[in-house]
């Protein structure tokens, strides 16, 4: 409700550090008092309503504000004014995966009891059978640090399925969909989001905006303010609207990339790096083996 939103403190000057941090982004530029620097709103004055079991997306370009939003909900910005409420328990996936040093199934459950049937469910529509059948020990498979045993499409999967998997009444997707293929992320949003956390309030963040007409709400930002928002039908009707400028640039993009992506998000590159070390795999469920390097 009318939220002003910063990433420090707006009434401490920016170190050197800080200052630099900031020159490089437009979206955190400084003011200028005497000589010192303080930071600049991410967020201004915004205000927005998801209803509960909502499916609300989030739609924006690079720098506009849509993850200084999920964080700030999350408690994790600074709320210079104005007020965020938020109603029951929150799930979060993170645009970049947190993931454990632990089993997968550790890193779905994260503490919650065991419920086999709720679990493989969300094996299911989490698009993960597929690679669990591939690991050495199943769901019971050691996941190294930062996840780095996974590629970037399983480790967001996983993400997705813990968010899942909790009893949270507000799920928060920070772009969850960017590290799959169309085909996989199609089937997640379907089958996961929009089909088995149906009775939850959910915030999407994306740029997928196939996405959008799926959605009970769309709310478009522009440098950290609300430019429009409503049902997806309704804004499309406006052809100069931020929402229909989305899904033109979207299909102009469309099929133009060269940087294709296989199964679970794996790129031309990661394919070619999967080759080299073809020569190199280590012992069945071990996670440090000698390296091997390629020029």
């Amino acid at each position: 409700d009318n939220a002003t939103v910063y990433w420090s403190d707006p009434n401490v000057p920016l170190d050197e550090t800080q200052h630099s941090k900031a020159s490089d982004n437009s979206s955190d530029a400084e003011s200028t008092t005497g000589g010192e620097r303080y930071p600049k709103p991410i967020l201004q004055n915004l205000s927005l309503t998801v209803k509960s079991g909502e499916l609300c997306a989030v739609v924006g370009r690079v720098g506009s504000g849509k993850s200084t939003l999920a964080s700030a909900i999350l408690n994790e910005a600074i709320v210079e004014s104005g007020n965020i409420t938020l109603t029951g328990r929150v799930a979060y996936a993170a645009q970049t995966p947190w993931i454990l040093n632990a089993s997968l199934r550790d890193n779905i459950l994260f503490g919650s009891p065991m419920d086999q049937e709720r679990y493989d469910t969300i094996l299911r529509v989490c698009q993960l059978e597929h690679d669990i059948r591939m690991l050495d020990d199943g769901d019971l498979t050691e996941i190294g640090e930062k996840g780095i045993n996974l590629s970037g499409g399983q480790k967001q999967r996983i993400s997705i399925a813990r968010a899942a998997y909790s009893n949270a009444d507000t799920v928060i997707l920070d772009d969850p969909l960017s590290a799959l293929d169309p085909e996989v992320g199609k089937r997640l949003f379907d089958e996961c989001i929009y089909t088995f956390m149906k009775n939850r309030t959910r915030l999407l963040v994306t740029n997928q905006v196939q996405f959008l007409t799926y959605c009970d709400t769309v709310t478009a930002l522009r440098h950290g303010k609300v430019i429009e928002q409503g049902r997806f039908e309704d804004l499309i009707k406006d052809e100069n609207g931020e929402v229909s400028r989305l899904l033109r640039e979207s299909a102009t993009k469309g099929g133009k990339s060269n940087n294709k992506k296989k199964k679970g998000g794996e790129t031309v590159a990661e394919k070619q790096v999967a080759k080299t070390k073809e020569h190199a795999k280590p012992e069945a469920g071990a996670l440090v083996t000698k390296e091997e390097r390629a020029t």
